[in-house]
């Protein structure tokens, strides 16, 4: 994304209703500042923030929100079939990882799929537009998401619609269903 902004000089996205992406938050799992997949790349993140595209943010905050546990992990496994048995397999890879390195997770956060939840199953979210904008150097600051959260009227525009809160219950069982139409028995 980050390429295509710079490499074409129209603003191509102009058809686009908008990009959907997990990163970032007011948190860092890879450093105490940043999200691993903005800090992988920070000047990539911060050109596609930059770029005046529609922007809907899934961050540490909501998707720790969505974590795996023991009833969630059993309702996969009961689905039956190798894809179901796989990814029961690694949820409980996952949780026990997660809780031995975090002490308020009681299981994997699911990240990647709320991005896709947000554009499929957008009812489920409660959301606020926010101006978001990456740091992209300094010892402790690479990769950092600065949400601003202020009630100001005098405050950067609105370029990203973050997420807020999720449905976890109702965004799981969207998740069985998934799994469960594309298991043959």
């Amino acid at each position: 994304m980050s390429r295509s902004t710079r490499a074409r000089p129209a603003p191509w996205w102009d058809d686009l209703a908008g990009i959907s992406f997990m990163g970032g938050g007011t948190f860092g799992n890879r450093t105490p500042t940043a999200e691993f997949n903005i800090w992988a790349d920070p000047h990539a993140a911060r050109v596609v923030v930059d770029a005046g595209i529609p922007l809907t943010m899934a961050g540490l905050d909501v998707t720790h929100q969505f974590q795996t546990n023991s009833e969630r992990i059993d309702r996969v496994r009961a689905i039956g079939g190798p894809l179901a048995t796989v990814l029961a397999d690694l949820f409980t890879f996952f949780s026990a990882n997660y809780r031995d390195r975090h002490d308020d997770l009681e299981g994997a956060a699911v990240h990647d799929p709320l991005a896709v939840l947000a554009l499929t199953h957008p009812h489920l979210f409660s959301t606020s537009d926010r101006f978001v904008a990456v740091v992209d150097d300094g010892e402790l600051t690479r990769g950092m998401t600065v949400i601003d959260r202020r009630t100001l009227v005098d405050r950067p525009a609105a370029n990203c619609r973050v997420l807020e809160q999720v449905d976890a219950p109702t965004a799981w069982d969207v998740i069985i269903d998934a799994i469960s139409a594309v298991t043959t028995p």
